[in-house]
């Protein structure tokens, strides 16, 4: 919300609005196309700019304590850093849900919908981290396979889709 804030309060400054989006957009850009093994621990509360820092790297660790939505979609604004994007290739009809309501999503359901591609308990973050640190470039898959957790219930949004 930091920046939605800010960019409202430099509304006059039309130049200062498009420096930080330009600036927030291309290093979504980076972290997307970076060469090495990019893994976000998407734990905590995770929105509007955190989104963006964490969904294009190639591995998305979330866990109980997860909360991750788009909350600008509720000001009107479109969902940026990339959520159009992700969000279309969502499952129909929960991309379209997502990017209308900015429906706040817990760390389990992220995996369901594919936008975390791990899900861990928060207790295991202490020695993910080390392992991680600890592994090579080759090997960080088999590192977050090897220390994923099992979802802890079903699947919360499924009765959106009726």
């Amino acid at each position: 919300g930091g920046d939605v804030i800010s960019i409202t309060k430099d509304a006059v400054d039309e130049s200062a609005a498009l420096n930080f989006f330009h600036d927030e957009f291309q290093m979504n850009h980076l972290i997307g196309t970076f060469p090495k093994p990019y893994v976000s621990l998407i734990h905590g509360i995770t929105m509007g700019g955190g989104v963006g820092l964490s969904l294009h790297g190639k591995y998305r660790v979330a866990t109980e304590r997860t909360l991750y939505a788009m909350p600008e979609t509720a000001i009107g604004y479109f969902p940026d850093v990339g959520g159009s994007y992700f969000l279309s290739r969502l499952e129909y009809p929960y991309g379209m849900f997502l990017g209308l309501t900015g429906h706040r999503i817990k760390g389990a359901d992220l995996k369901h919908l594919g936008i975390a591609t791990h899900y861990t308990e928060t207790e295991q973050l202490p020695a993910l981290k080390a392992a991680i640190m600890a592994s090579d470039e080759e090997s960080i898959a088999e590192v977050l396979a090897t220390n994923e957790s099992p979802l802890p219930g079903p699947f919360t949004l499924a009765p959106q889709a009726d």
